[in-house]
This record gives C-alpha cells, structure tokens and sequence, in this order.
C-alpha cells in the first residue's frame, strides 16, 4: 500500500544507552504533511496487537486515517477496521552521524523484506523495493555508511540477493549522491 502524510527515514537510535555495544540508526516513520511511503498492511488479532504495543513501547501507535490508503495490490480494505502505525517520538528523532551510523546488515534484511513483498505482488522489476528505497530519507549522502557485512568483498555467497540489493542500492541510492562505499 501507498500512505500519505507519513515519511520513512534513518531517525531511530539503537543501543544508544548500552556502553558495551555500539550504536547505530535504524529506520524510523513520523507524520509529514504530503509525505508518502510504500508499506505493507497485515492483520493482527487482539494478542497479537497487545503483542506489537509492548515492542513497540517506545513509538506512538496511530490511527491511520482510509483516504490516506492506497491499495497497490489486493482486496479493497474494510473500512470498519482500525489500520495502525507506529511512529517516532520526535523526542527520540536522530540523523545518521558517527555515532549513528546506518548499518549495511540492518539495509539487507530491510531489502530482502522490500524483494519477498515484490516476489508476492510478481514484480519482475522490483518495484515495491525501488520505491522502498526512494521514498526513505536521510541516507546522509553515505557519510555514515559502515558495511558491516561479515564478508564484505563477497556477500554473494553469504547473503541471499545481495547482488540484487547491491545493484539497486547502486542505482538509486549511490549514482543519486554520485558516491561510493569504501571496503
């Protein structure tokens, strides 16, 4: 689904208050007047809910409002449903920094999530995925990129897709910032 009026960026802090592990950044969503990201709606049941609040401890959960739901692919939403999401306390919010690094594992698991959505919708173009990576801000120009994989040099035979993510990242991300990573 397409919603408007939120944004997706690297904002969230981890491990920000642990001495032994270093942080880094994680994505995070916050309100944003026409804004709009591409995500994924699922159904949950009441424990389940119970379940993602207490996860979620730290995000406000909002209620999202239907005029701002746009269906890419699939039955059309009950509207006697509440559709939530959580989103960053601003309070919380933070830039990618040397102290916030974003980590390339953490772009890898969110990428591979972003091409498991594209296999089940039979994007044979990664739609789903390019607009995952277009519509998230705060990359930072790469700055504060750290490529964390445990084989950098050859992920390809670690890493399920990671020529794939590689090459979108290269095409979207950093042909964008006219940058690259060094290994």
């Amino acid at each position: 689904a397409y919603v408007k009026n939120l944004k997706r960026s690297f904002c969230v802090p981890i491990n920000y208050k642990n001495k032994i592990t270093n942080s880094w950044i994680s994505l995070g969503t916050y309100q944003k007047k026409n804004a709009i990201i591409n995500c994924t709606i699922f159904p949950v049941n009441k424990n389940q809910l119970i379940e993602l609040d207490s996860r979620e401890k730290y995000y406000k959960k909002i209620e999202i409002n239907y005029n701002d739901i746009q269906i890419i692919k699939g039955d059309k939403l009950n509207n006697k449903i509440k559709i939530f999401c959580y989103i960053i306390d601003k309070k919380l919010f933070k830039k990618p920094s040397l102290k916030y690094p974003i980590l390339q594992s953490y772009i890898d698991i969110c990428i591979k999530a972003c091409l498991y959505i594209d296999f089940i919708l039979k994007n044979k173009n990664f739609e789903f995925t390019i607009k995952f990576i277009q519509n998230t801000y705060n990359w930072k120009k790469l700055k504060y990129w750290i490529n964390d994989r445990i084989y950098s040099r050859r992920p390809y035979h670690y890493i399920n897709n990671s020529l794939i993510i590689d090459k979108l990242l290269t095409n979207y991300i950093f042909k964008k910032y006219n940058s690259t990573i060094i290994l």
